[in-house]
């Protein structure tokens, strides 16, 4: 049987069904087709050069089953495309008109099964046997058993002695294969191939999971890309219920182990409030909800306030089986884990740690224990298991494959049907033991994934599909009008969910395209784009559009800078610098902490940005001269920059701008209500945003003058740049986001087993 062979630039996996290009590379590609089409591509590959025919492929790959010839079409044109081979060139598989196909290109078998390797050392050992055997010397007939087979064995020669060990040997591995494979459980199945969609809505959907006992499939369903209200849906019937009674802004849920009830943070709706008089909170207020699901099922509720965001921020609520809550509170600048008992007027600390910074919390109702990820003081990750009673058991850093930045914060969920994790980065998926090994298992064949969580049984996840498709848009500030009266401020519906086009786009795409920039000294725009399949650098010159990086699959750019003389781009991806040519070279900045977002290239050769260190954020000047970085602040920001006279801007995280000089640091009060979005730019002594009303305004620091330039529509997203009158911005084209199921099974067995399990 044969397991793995290479052919081309790639490795067949036949157990796995993948299909390996530069294996043991950080460029790594891992795709899984279905076993099927393997076993196409594993009969042509048997036969290297010969032309195998329709029928034997078909009664091989299908014997006992009746199918049209459409299904072995159907898994060449998969094999051509997993292999890179031209339709038209056919390089690597030949079609021969009415005959059948070839394999053109060699083939390398690396393993076999262990049975064949077996047989081909018993064979030679039967050889060697047989060889020796006019040598042995015969012991006398009279010697009693014991003596007869002490003096036979030691009248055996080295050879002869090495032969019959040989002969145990194999013997028992033989034995020791058999009963392992007869103890050993079945290897999991996580090619996930079949995608069953489970909403077809024209709202925005997120935040999918599943009930305890897999009836329900749980989602928001957004108004705009804001406010949502949580809904199940019932497999067996398709039936959607709306479980909370009004709109809030509601993040991911929490189950109590019978699944009776929900615990989630929320906040104030990110619209405008309808009631000018209640007293506003400071900062980003999020109060932990719980809400009666049996109850829900039957008609919508209002979440019941358990906890107030007054005893501090928290987060990542779960529940233990004793019905408390165990959740992140943040405490100054570290996140500790905390208990809430029912009735109890506040919480109870339950673990911090002095050198660790967590930011991931979960439950395991199997192991009875808390499973936290953490930041230490040497920016190393751990995952920690924790009693319920706060005690810490066991701790471990996590050791990541080099796909993944060893920067990247870490969401993991619980395999129910093994002792181990399982994360997925967007397209791949890997296991995390409670020691802290990671291991790739699958690369998953659908685009654009996030948010996924799997079931009890382990046979199948459920996650979002779908992307906010965003546009770049040149702008003339001078074409803005500004009318007369004053826009109303009350809430209004967004539909993000009907395709519309703003403004015109620089260069349209179904994809994320955002925060173009111009080029300094040039005529070139960059800008982000996921329309390759992964997030890249984009540029273009007039009516010429060239992808300039080409980052592997999963890389996420949160943000750039052109150098101060247009040579080249720096670049924040997974967490990480990167200064990027336009001859499309790359050079790596080694920085040994995790990189958030970069501001500005100064015209001193310095680079502002946010980084993360020990698990604190922290705003820092780097010098690319002399590598020496300069901490500005200890703190949480949105947006920064320097300007011409050497002061600090930044928009921290209540949307209000401060300006730091040498002697002071005070808020901006013109601007105090000017801020829509996580975004300013700076130019020329100006300083450019778009505020709740869509209208663009300038802010001259010198004469503290602020001006109205126009309305923006209400699609508009952010500005990015401005040179001159011409104004760089992100809009929103549509928002399509649904709620998909991914098993191993077919959509129609996929159905069934959902109705048979109710």
């Amino acid at each position: 049987m044969i397991l793995l062979y290479e052919i081309a630039n790639y490795v067949v996996d036949v157990a796995r069904n993948q299909i390996i290009r530069d294996q043991h590379s950080v460029d790594e590609v891992i795709q899984t087709l279905p076993p099927k089409t393997i076993m196409v591509l594993t009969e042509l590959a048997k036969l290297q050069g010969q032309v195998v025919s329709h029928d034997k492929l078909m009664n091989v790959v299908w014997q006992n089953t009746v199918v049209s010839p459409n299904s072995l079409q159907r898994c060449i044109t998969q094999l051509r495309k997993a292999l890179a081979d031209d339709s038209k060139q056919q390089l690597i598989i030949k079609t021969h008109a009415k005959q059948g196909y070839s394999l053109e290109v060699p083939v390398k078998f690396i393993q076999g099964s262990n049975l064949a390797s077996i047989q081909e050392a018993t064979i030679g050992i039967d050889s060697l046997e047989h060889f020796d055997k006019g040598n042995v010397d015969i012991a006398p007939l009279e010697q009693n058993n014991h003596s007869t087979a002490k003096s036979h064995a030691t009248s055996l020669k080295p050879a002869q002695r090495l032969t019959r060990h040989i002969i145990a040997f194999v013997g028992l591995f033989i034995l020791t294969l058999i009963v392992f494979s007869y103890f050993s459980p079945l290897p999991r199945d996580f090619s996930f191939n079949t995608l069953t969609p489970i909403t077809s809505s024209d709202n925005l959907e997120r935040n999918a999971s599943y009930s305890p006992d897999g009836k329900f499939v749980l989602f928001h369903r957004y108004d705009g890309l804001c406010d949502n209200n949580i809904w199940a849906k019932e497999l067996a019937t398709g039936k959607e219920l709306k479980l909370t009674t009004k709109y809030g802004f509601y993040s991911d849920h929490s189950f109590t182990e019978n699944g009776d009830t929900l615990a989630f943070m929320a906040k104030v709706s990110c619209g405008k409030t309808k009631n000018k008089k209640k007293k506003k909170k400071k900062g980003e207020c999020w109060n932990l909800m719980t809400l009666d699901f049996s109850k829900a099922l039957k008609e919508p509720q209002e979440p019941e306030l358990t906890v107030s965001c007054d005893q501090g921020a928290l987060s990542n609520p779960v529940w233990l089986s004793s019905g408390n809550i165990v959740a992140l509170n943040k405490q100054g600048s570290r996140w500790q884990i905390v208990k809430f008992m029912p009735g109890a007027p506040s919480y109870v600390p339950l673990y911090t740690a002095i050198d660790k910074n967590y930011y991931h919390l979960m439950y395991s109702n199997k192991r009875k224990q808390l499973i936290g990820l953490a930041i230490n003081s040497q920016n190393e990750h751990v995952i920690d298991l924790i009693s319920p009673q706060g005690k810490l058991l066991s701790s471990h850093v996590i050791e990541r494959p080099n796909v993944i930045s060893p920067y990247k914060l870490l969401e993991p969920i619980i395999d129910p049907q093994q002792e181990k994790l399982l994360i997925s980065t967007g397209k791949r998926l890997f296991t995390l033991s409670f020691t802290g090994e990671m291991e790739q298992i699958t690369t998953l064949n659908h685009n654009y994934l996030s948010n996924i969580k799997m079931n009890d049984d382990g046979e199948s996840i459920v996650a979002v599909q779908g992307v906010v498709d965003t546009d770049i848009a040149k702008v003339n500030i001078d074409n803005l009008s500004l009318s007369q009266e004053q826009p109303s401020i009350n809430n209004q519906t967004v539909d993000f969910n009907q395709v519309r086009q703003p403004y015109p786009s620089i260069a349209r795409s179904i994809a994320e395209d955002f925060d173009a920039q111009f080029q300094p000294q040039g005529e070139l725009i960059a800008f982000i784009s996921t329309r390759s399949g992964t997030s890249q650098i984009w540029v273009q010159n007039k009516n010429q559009l060239t992808q300039l990086t080409h980052f592997p699959i999963d890389t996420v750019i949160s943000s750039f800078s052109w150098s101060p003389s247009g040579a080249s781009i720096m670049l924040a991806a997974n967490f990480e610098l990167f200064n990027v040519y336009l001859d499309k070279s790359i050079k790596k900045i080694s920085m040994k902490v995790a990189v958030l977002e970069l501001y500005q290239w100064q015209e001193n050769n310095e680079l502002l940005m946010s980084i993360r260190h020990a698990g604190q954020p922290q705003l820092i000047n780097y010098n690319l001269n002399s590598r020496k970085a300069t901490t500005l602040m200890n703190k949480e920001i949105r947006w920064a920059a320097i300007t011409e006279s050497n002061q600090l801007l930044y928009l921290n995280n209540r949307n209000i701008i401060w300006l730091t000089t040498t002697e002071t640091t005070q808020p901006i009060t013109e601007l105090k209500v000017q801020f829509s979005s996580n975004r300013f730019v700076l130019e020329n002594g100006k300083v450019y945003g778009i505020n709740k009303l869509k209208q663009l305004w300038s802010y001259t620091l010198e004469t503290n003058t602020l001006e109205i330039l126009g309305e923006m529509d209400q699609y508009t997203n952010f500005i990015s740049d401005i040179e001159q009158s011409e104004l760089l911005l992100t809009q929103i084209i549509a928002a399509k986001k649904e709620v998909v199921v991914l098993s191993n099974k077919s959509s129609g067995d996929t159905q069934s087993s959902q109705k048979k399990s109710n």
